[in-house]
């Protein structure tokens, strides 16, 4: 998030989302804090 410069976890939820609808990412969260969230770009 430092490096996106967005310092609310509510503009990242709403960015990643907006991503992920537009199709450009494919996302799948992760609730446990031992897994990662995976994060796909897609071409």
């Amino acid at each position: 998030m430092q490096t996106a410069k967005i310092k609310s976890i509510v503009t990242y939820h709403k960015v990643i989302s907006e991503l992920a609808s537009f199709g450009y990412i494919s996302y799948a969260p992760s609730y446990d804090p031992r897994n990662k969230t995976e994060v796909i770009l897609k071409p």
